[in-house]
């Protein structure tokens, strides 16, 4: 079963995007998820990774996680990672592009259980 937080995801990243981010230049979250199917989210990854370049976004790093310390969360975690976009225009228009939206029913919402967005952030410039 979809965990409430997948559903939420959406609706975080724009309410995140209308309040305390407004004017800010690159943008970057740690998020992380509970993967139930390695295989369906490889594939959403594989669809949605060329969108999310194109938009000038990116994944800085990227881990599975075998036990997690601590957590400000109930759900379970097994994969962190950090994703980045040139502004949160840029975020937002990727996260309601029905391309995106297509890719993320197909492959993302059937092989993950829970998202949580631990942190999002200004990036600083490599």
């Amino acid at each position: 079963m979809i965990s409430t937080s997948i559903l939420y995801f959406d609706r975080l990243i724009y309410l995140l995007y209308n309040t305390s981010l407004n004017g800010v230049e690159m943008i970057e979250m740690l998020i992380g998820l509970n993967v139930t199917n390695e295989e369906g989210y490889s594939s959403y990854r594989a669809g949605m990774t060329p969108l999310l370049e194109a938009a000038g976004g990116g994944f800085g790093y990227d881990f599975k996680i075998a036990e997690t310390l601590k957590s400000e969360t109930d759900e379970k975690i097994n994969r962190v990672f950090t994703i980045y976009f040139p502004s949160p225009d840029v975020m937002n228009s990727f996260f309601t592009d029905p391309g995106y939206l297509n890719i993320k029913k197909e492959h993302f919402e059937g092989a993950v259980a829970s998202t949580t967005i631990m942190k999002t952030y200004k990036r600083k410039e490599s």
